[in-house]
C-alpha cells in the first residue's frame, strides 16, 4: 500500500508554544487532542473558545486548518477540499500579521503548503503539487538555518529529507532542479531526534505519537528495519490509540505478518462518541479476514464501498469479493463483481491498478496460488506452503502461474528462514522471468537484494539491487523501482 508516503504528510502538526501568537493553551492542548482522535466537534467548540478568550492566538486557526485537511484526505470529497484551500488564503493572511523572526513562523507557513500539496496529488495536480512543496521546503530549510535547534522543524524536515532520498534515481535530477534534497539517514536521524525530545512530557511531549508513527513508517517501509518498526508499533498501541494511531499500525501488523493481532484489535474496537468515520478500517478488516480465507471479509468489504464516497481501493475491494466469490466456486459472482471494478473507483494506486487489470483482461485466478499469496500475506506461511508443496505443474498451465508457482515458493522460503531454498528459487524466477511484464523477476531480484543485505553481503546486495532496477516495462515498475533505490540509499550506493 503506497501508505508510507501520503501518511507523514497527514499526521504532521506544527505544534506552537512560545511566543503570544503562538501559545499552545490548555484548550488548544485539548482540541488537538481531539482532534487526532478525529472527535471534529468537541475540537471546534475548545478553538471557538480559546478564539474568544485570545484572538491573537494564531494556533486555533492552525488546528482548523488541520481539521479541513484531515476531512479532505479522508474523504476524498471535492467540498471539503476545496474549503481547505480557501480556508488557507485566510490563514496564510493571518499569519503574515505575526512575528516573522519566530521560529514558528515558517514552519507553520510551510506546513499549510504542504497540507494543500498532499490533496492536490491524490486529485492528479502533480505540477501545482510541487510547486507548493517545493516552497514548503525552501521555508522549512531556511527555519533550519535561524533556529538550528528548534525540535519541531525537525519533525517537518526528517519527513522531508527522508521521502526525498526515497524518490527514484531517475527523478533525482529534477529533484536537484527544484531544491529537494535529502537523504533517508539524515530523514530518520532527524525524527530520532525528535522523538528523544519528546521524553521531556512538558514541552515536547505532545510530539511523541507523532515522531513515533512517523519513525515506524520509515524504518519500516524504508530502511527495513521491521524490529525497530515493530517496537514502536507496540509503543503506540499501550494507550488506547484512536483511529488514526489504529490505521497507522495495522498498516504494519497486516504488511508485517501479524494478521491475528490486526483482526482482534479491529474486531474489539468500539468507536468513540462523535467520531468522524475512518471507513478505511473497514477494508483493513476485510484484508486481514480475507489473509486467513475467513468469509466475514465479504461483509467489511461490503460496508467499505457502500459507506465510502471517495475513490481509493473501491476497485480493490470489488477485486477482494470477486476472489471472494470465486474460492466458493462462484465464478458468475467473480465476474460480477469485476464489473463493479470497471463501473467505479479510480486507479490512482497500485492495488486498484491491479484490479484494474483483472478486470479488463477476465483471466480466471489460479486457486491454489491465489490461497497461498493471502495466506502467505497474512504470516500463515506453513499453510501457504501446503497449498503448493508437491503440487504437479500441470495444476498451473500458463506461463506467468508456472512463473508465480516458482516465485511464491520462494517468497515462503524466505520467511521461513530456510535461505538456500529461497535463493534457488528467487534464482530461478529471475531467470525465467526478467524478459516478461510481470512483476514476479523484479520482486525476486529485490528480495535478493534484502536477504544479502541481512546477511551483511553489502556487494552482492548492491548487484542485485541494480539488477532489479534493470528490469523494465513490468507490473508495479514504480515501487519496485522505489524500494530497490532504497536499497542502495540505504548501502551507501547510490
Amino acid at each position: 500500500m503506497r501508505l508510507g508516503i501520503v501518511i507523514p504528510a497527514l499526521l504532521t502538526l506544527c505544534p506552537l508554544l512560545s511566543s503570544a501568537a503562538f501559545e499552545f493553551t490548555p484548550r488548544c492542548d485539548q482540541a488537538y487532542r481531539a482532534m487526532i482522535r478525529l472527535q471534529f466537534e468537541k475540537a471546534h467548540v475548545l478553538l471557538n473558545n480559546e478564539k474568544a478568550a485570545a484572538p491573537g492566538n494564531f494556533l486555533p486557526h492552525y488546528v482548523e486548518s488541520y481539521i479541513d485537511f484531515l476531512k479532505a484526505f479522508i474523504t476524498e470529497e471535492r467540498s471539503h477540499y476545496e474549503k481547505l484551500r480557501e480556508g488557507r488564503t485566510r490563514r496564510l493572511k493571518l499569519l503574515e500579521r505575526e512575528d516573522h523572526d519566530s521560529p514558528y513562523y515558517r514552519m507553520c507557513k510551510a506546513e499549510l503548503y504542504m497540507q494543500t500539496a498532499v490533496l492536490r496529488i491524490k486529485n492528479k495536480e502533480y505540477l501545482s503539487a510541487t510547486y507548493e512543496f517545493r516552497k514548503a521546503n525552501k521555508l522549512l530549510e531556511a527555519n533550519a538555518k535561524r533556529h538550528p535547534g528548534f525540535i519541531p522543524n525537525k519533525k517537518c524536515l526528517g519527513i522531508m529529507h527522508a521521502l526525498i532520498g526515497y524518490v527514484p534515481s531517475n527523478y533525482k535530477w529534477l529533484g536537484r532542479i527544484l531544491g529537494f534534497r535529502g537523504t533517508i539517514p539524515q530523514g530518520l536521524g532527524e525524527l530520532h531526534e525528535v522523538l528523544e525530545a519528546s521524553q521531556d512530557q512538558d514541552r515536547y511531549g505532545y510530539l511523541f505519537d507523532e515522531a513515533a508513527i512517523l519513525l515506524m513508517f520509515l524504518e519500516f517501509h524504508l530502511k527495513k528495519d521491521h524490529e525497530s518498526a515493530l517496537l514502536l508499533a507496540e509503543r503506540i498501541v499501550e494507550d488506547d490509540p484512536g483511529p488514526l494511531h489504529l490505521f497507522s499500525v495495522l498498516s504494519i501488523y497486516l504488511y508485517a505478518g501479524r494478521n491475528e493481532q490486526a483482526v482482534e484489535m479491529l474486531e474489539h474496537r468500539a468507536p468513540a462518541n462523535g467520531e468522524f468515520p475512518l471507513h478505511y478500517l473497514d477494508f483493513m478488516n476485510g484484508i486481514g479476514l480475507l489473509n486467513k480465507l475467513d468469509p466475514g471479509a465479504d461483509a467489511a468489504f461490503r460496508r467499505y464501498v457502500e459507506n465510502f464516497r471517495g475513490s481509493s481501493f473501491i476497485r480493490s475491494a470489488y477485486q477482494k469479493l470477486a476472489w471472494l466469490s470465486f474460492m466458493k466456486g462462484d465464478t458468475a459472482g467473480y465476474h460480477r463483481n469485476l464489473d463493479h471494478v470497471l463501473a467505479g473507483g479510480d486507479d490512482f494506486t497500485d492495488e486498484d491498478k491491479h484490479a484494474t487489470e483483472e478486470a479488463e483482461k477476465r483471466i480466471l485466478p489460479n486457486l491454489y496460488l491465489l490461497r497461498a499469496r493471502l495466506l502467505f500475506d497474512g504470516g500463515y506461511f506453513g499453510r501457504a506452503l501446503a497449498e503448493l508443496a508437491g503440487k504437479d505443474l500441470a495444476l498451473f498451465p500458463s506461463f506467468a502461474h508456472r512463473l508465480e508457482f516458482i516465485y511464491r515458493l520462494a517468497r515462503i522460503y524466505d520467511e521461513m528462514k530456510m535461505e538456500v531454498k529461497a535463493e534457488k528459487y528467487y534464482r530461478k524466477t529471475v531467470d525465467i522471468g526478467e524478459e516478461h511484464p510481470y512483476y514476479f523477476a523484479a520482486n525476486a531480484a529485490l528480495h535478493m537484494g534484502r536477504m544479502a543485505e541481512r546477511q551483511g553481503d553489502r556487494t552482492k546486495a548492491v548487484t542485485w539491487y541494480k539488477r532489479c532496477l534493470m528490469m523494465r516495462n513490468h507490473e508495479y515498475q514504480n515501487s519496485i523501482d522505489q524500494r530497490a533505490e532504497a536499497g542502495l540509499n540505504r548501502l551507501g550506493a547510490q
